[in-house]
């Protein structure tokens, strides 16, 4: 790899994570009918630090990512290609097509 390749690399880099920290679409509030259900599913427990939910501590059911639409709507000049190539070797190709779903159709 080369120093402009290298370059290219870091700044796809940056643009991925920039699309989801700072550029990235936020949810809609997650209706109360559906608060229930993923509470169900996720047996009670917090997806990120895994407690459960109390009375004194109850669990609260909101997006924690805002949607990364970056990563679909605004690259050009391959930068797509080489976001997706990226994410492949960060994700493997699964979690990589699940992003890249979740980018372009939040909440479905």
């Amino acid at each position: 790899m080369d120093a402009g390749e290298a370059y290219q690399m870091v700044a796809d880099w940056a643009y991925i994570i920039e699309c989801i920290t700072c550029k990235g679409t936020q949810w809609d509030p997650v209706p109360k009918s559906a608060r229930k259900p993923i509470i169900r599913r996720d047996h009670g427990e917090c997806c990120i630090t895994g407690l459960k939910g109390s009375l004194w501590d109850p669990l609260v059911v909101l997006p924690v990512l805002p949607v990364p639409t970056g990563w679909i709507v605004n690259p050009d000049n391959g930068q797509k290609d080489r976001i997706a190539k990226i994410l492949t070797m960060f994700f493997g190709q699964k979690m990589r097509d699940f992003w890249l779903g979740y980018a372009e159709r939040p909440g479905k």
